[in-house]
């Protein structure tokens, strides 16, 4: 396997969503999910108002992949209203914990290219610094289970996700 690579997120499907305006894929989500409301159930109602908002929009969903750094930076384009756009990006420690799984801790997360404001791209949120000052250590983190993988196309498991990743050549 590669020691560093970009794919492409082609497409997620989730128990109730073809694929979340919020994007629950991202690190960021997972983290906020597991780690700061510690509930499925209110993380999925959360996640349903973000989607219900007219107009919001995936416009991307791409991850750089590095065995040799130990990183995974996640980039979700996305819009929100017409002319209200961005990349949200995460940026997470990886580390491999077995054949079939990558192990991650949540970092940090800021918005790229913001049509609303250049300052907002200067803004970084210290994810794992606020998750652990409200949960404690470890509670950023988020794990994928690979359950294919081959030199183009990756399948993973985020908890009932299912994603399909190709490589960007």
């Amino acid at each position: 396997a590669p020691l560093c690579t970009q794919i492409d997120i082609l497409h997620l499907v989730t128990n109730r969503y073809l694929c979340c305006h919020c994007c629950p894929c991202s690190p960021f989500f997972m983290a906020f999910q597991q780690g700061v409301v510690q509930s499925k159930e209110l993380a999925e109602a959360i996640f349903a108002f973000t989607d219900a908002i007219p107009g919001a929009d995936i416009l991307s969903a791409h991850q750089t992949v590095s065995l040799l750094s130990g990183s995974l930076i996640s980039e979700v384009g996305m819009r929100l209203w017409p002319g209200l756009s961005g990349t949200v990006v995460t940026t997470s420690r990886l580390s491999v914990a077995s054949p079939s799984r990558l192990d991650l801790q949540v970092e940090s997360t800021r918005v790229a290219g913001s049509s609303f404001s250049p300052f907002i791209d200067s803004v970084v949120v210290p994810v794992e610094q606020i998750i652990t000052q409200l949960r404690g250590d470890g509670a950023a983190a988020a794990s994928y289970e690979v359950t294919y993988v081959d030199a183009q196309l990756r399948v993973t498991r985020a908890g009932d996700q299912l994603l399909l990743h190709r490589r960007v050549t």
